[in-house]
C-alpha cells in the first residue's frame, strides 16, 4: 500500500447528526451520530444507498451545510472549509459555459483574488497531466462528458488543497470512461499526495479507489462498517476483475444486506 504523508487525522468527525425541518414542519433526520476520522495522504472512499446522507455528510465537511449536532474537526481545529484549503468535484461538472477550459480552472484564483498569472503554468500542468493538453482554449460545449470532468478536478486542484472531496463525480459516465478517469485520478492522487474522500454507489469503484471503504446505512445516514482494503498499489485495469476485488464487493454487500439495501 502507498505509504501515506502522516498518520495523524487531517478531518475527523464526532457523533455528526444532521436533522433536517420539512415545509410541513415534520423533522427529518439525514444522519445519525456518524463518525470518522481521515489521514493525511489517504484515499477514503463512501458507499451506500440512495439518501443515506452521503452528499450531506461531504457538505457538512466543506461547511456547505451546517450540521446539527456533534463536531467537525480539520486538522484538530473545530470546524470546516475555513481552516484548510479544500477542493470539490461535484457530480456534474458545473463548468461556465462562457470560458474556455483554462479560464475554468483558474476561476476559483480569481474568486480568492489572487494573481491570475502566476497560477496559468500549474493550470496548464494539471490540464496536461489530466490529458487535456491542447484543450485549453476549447469550450465546456465542445468537451466529451469525461473531458468537462477531467477539468473540474483540475479546476479542484488549482489551489493545491489539502482535502479533496469527490461526490460521485463520474457517475453520469459510461462504464469505459469511468474507468479510465478511476486510473487516471489515481496518477493524479500517487504524485499529489492529497487527501481524498470519494462518494459513490458503485461498489467495484468504491473498492478499486480506496485505502479505506466506508459503508453507510439507510436514513438515518451512519457509518456501520470501515474495510481496509490491501489491494496492492499501483491499481491496475486488471484488478477490476480480480478475485480479491470481487471479495471486497460481497464484503460490502453483505453489509448492506443486514439493512435489507439488497438482496
Amino acid at each position: 500500500m502507498r505509504e501515506l504523508v502522516s498518520a495523524s487525522p487531517v478531518i475527523e468527525l464526532v457523533d455528526v447528526g444532521k436533522t433536517y425541518v420539512t415545509r410541513r414542519g415534520e423533522y427529518l433526520e439525514a444522519l445519525a451520530r456518524t463518525s470518522l476520522s481521515m489521514r493525511s495522504g489517504e484515499f477514503v472512499t463512501m458507499v451506500g444507498p440512495s439518501g443515506c446522507g452521503k452528499t450531506t455528510l461531504l457538505n457538512i465537511v466543506c461547511g456547505l451545510t451546517p450540521l446539527t449536532s456533534g463536531e467537525v474537526r480539520v486538522k484538530h481545529t473545530q470546524g470546516a472549509a475555513e481552516n484548510v484549503e479544500i477542493g470539490i468535484v461535484f457530480q456534474e461538472p458545473t463548468l461556465l459555459l462562457w470560458r474556455t477550459v483554462l479560464r475554468n480552472v483558474l476561476l476559483p484564483i480569481e474568486i480568492r483574488k489572487k494573481q491570475v498569472g502566476q497560477y496559468e503554468a500549474r493550470a496548464r500542468d494539471l490540464l496536461r497531466t489530466l490529458g487535456l493538453e491542447g484543450f485549453e482554449d476549447a469550450y465546456p460545449h465542445e468537451l466529451s462528458g469525461g473531458m468537462q470532468q477531467r477539468a473540474a478536478i483540475a479546476r479542484a486542484l488549482i489551489n493545491d488543497p489539502t482535502l479533496l472531496l469527490m461526490d460521485e463525480p463520474f457517475s453520469a459516465l459510461d462504464a469505459f470512461t469511468r474507468d479510465r478517469l478511476n486510473l487516471e485520478l489515481l496518477k493524479v492522487w500517487e504524485t499529489s499526495k492529497k487527501t481524498v474522500l470519494f462518494v459513490t454507489h458503485n461498489m467495484a469503484e468504491a473498492v478499486f479507489l480506496a485505502d479505506r471503504v466506508l459503508v453507510m446505512a439507510p436514513r438515518p445516514g451512519r457509518v456501520v462498517a470501515d474495510i481496509p482494503i490491501e489491494l496492492p498499489r499501483p491499481r491496475t485495469a486488471d484488478m477490476t476483475t480480480s478475485p480479491e476485488l470481487v471479495r471486497y464487493i460481497a464484503e460490502i454487500r453483505d453489509q448492506m444486506k443486514a439493512f435489507g439495501v439488497v438482496d
